[in-house]
């Protein structure tokens, strides 16, 4: 368990970096109103908040009706789908609030990404609530780095729509399968692993290897995001 989290938060370490050069690198300008910035947060949070009351009453229907419980893939499934739907409805929200300022292909990652930043905060708080854990245990970085990130691919789509790409609209739903796939699979793994935990074998290797696997992947496709739509954007200022 100890050699899968150092192994874990030290890519998780290295992923997050990459992430703050790849912002600072392009410095995209105009810089975006605090009122829309805070209220990213707080749409994220509350469209988040949502998504978890929706996944309680669907939770027991299922296993009602199926007497059973639920699968890890189903439950990763519920989480990844909704929650990712939560965040593309707010970062729409702030698309019709501020349009003014929602003007560049790369602010549907950028919003994407605080709205999940927002969720993660939300998801956390219930958590610790439910839980009654001691501050901060280890899955919290994870948690917003996690949400960050495939908020900022789910709503990528939707800079594109902001943007007037020719076509963009299609990329809505797509990039939205792309950010609640890397959900699910990650989820999947997560679950996975908790229950490991408390088995006698403990968390594998291959929950440790498929863990920085998706990691990657989820900042490749955010990063490639990131570079298309800056380029575009550019070229449009130019």
């Amino acid at each position: 368990m100890l050699v899968h989290a150092v192994i874990l938060y030290s890519m998780l370490i290295a992923c997050g970096v990459l992430f703050i050069w790849l912002v600072r690198r392009h410095d995209l300008l105009p810089r975006e109103p605090w009122l829309a910035i805070i209220s990213a947060g707080i749409f994220g949070a509350l469209t988040m908040w949502l998504s978890g009351r929706f996944q309680n009453a669907v939770i027991p229907a299922v296993y009602r009706l199926n007497e059973a419980d639920l699968t890890t893939l189903q439950y990763a499934a519920l989480a990844g789908l909704t929650e990712e739907i939560s965040k593309l409805a707010a970062v729409g929200i702030l698309f019709i609030l501020f349009r003014s300022h929602f003007n560049e292909a790369v602010d549907g990652l950028m919003y994407g990404s605080l709205v999940g930043l927002g969720a993660a905060v939300e998801e956390s708080i219930a958590f610790f609530m439910h839980q009654r854990l001691e501050p901060f245990p280890l899955t919290e970085p994870v948690r917003l780095f996690g949400h960050l990130v495939m908020g900022g691919i789910t709503c990528a789509g939707v800079g594109a729509v902001a943007a007037r790409w020719r076509r963009g609209w299609l990329l809505v739903p797509v990039m939205w399968a792309a950010g609640a796939g890397v959900h699910t699979v990650w989820d999947v793994i997560a679950f996975s692993a908790s229950e490991a935990t408390r088995e006698p074998e403990g968390v594998r290797p291959w929950h440790t290897a498929l863990s920085i696997a998706i990691m990657f992947i989820g900042y490749l496709i955010y990063r490639g995001a990131v570079e298309v739509a800056v380029r575009h954007d550019r070229r449009q200022a130019a």
